[in-house]
């Protein structure tokens, strides 16, 4: 969807913008008027707004970081997000080994769909707004996604962190 359409359509910004459509001179996303050699945005506030509800890369990194890099249904939180680097020497094959077994040990975030999005990633669009989003852990996420599409044998179990058991 052209930027242009998407905004005159977006919640956000219509209510950003005071319910008013779009109009030239004036910002897409809050209506101020445009200054300088601006065209669309009146700042780069206006820009990040507009990315953190619509870009999937950008809107999910500001779910993680409004959750607190937590899991919002059980809480796990990840020891460490920064991935081992290949060394000097190792070759492919025991590289990739040792990091399966690092991300095995380290499961990280995954930003959840609340309305699923159904393999719309890539494309910008509403569906990545932020009251859209939520961070979960692994184990969460494909509970989540069992529940919202009926796939009851494939519901999962947060495991009880009191036992000393990391999924």
């Amino acid at each position: 969807m052209e930027l242009l359409a998407l905004l005159e359509v977006c919640t956000i910004a219509r209510q950003r913008r005071g319910g008013q459509p779009i109009r030239a001179g004036h910002c897409v996303w809050c209506a101020a008027p445009l200054t300088g050699r601006r065209r669309r945005w009146c700042g780069d506030g206006c820009v990040r707004a507009h990315q953190t509800n619509h870009l999937w890369s950008v809107a999910r990194e500001a779910a993680l970081t409004r959750d607190g890099h937590r899991c919002v249904r059980c809480g796990y939180q990840p020891t460490s997000t920064e991935e081992p680097w290949r060394q000097l020497g190792e070759t492919p094959a025991v590289f990739a080994a040792r990091l399966r077994r690092w991300r095995e040990a380290n499961p990280q975030l995954e930003v959840n769909h609340i309305t699923p999005c159904l393999g719309g990633h890539a494309v910008a669009g509403c569906h990545h707004h932020q009251e859209n989003l939520e961070s979960l852990c692994r184990p969460c996420h494909v509970g989540e996604t069992a529940r919202q599409f009926g796939y009851a044998a494939a519901r999962a179990v947060p495991p009880d962190p009191d036992q000393g058991v990391l999924w």
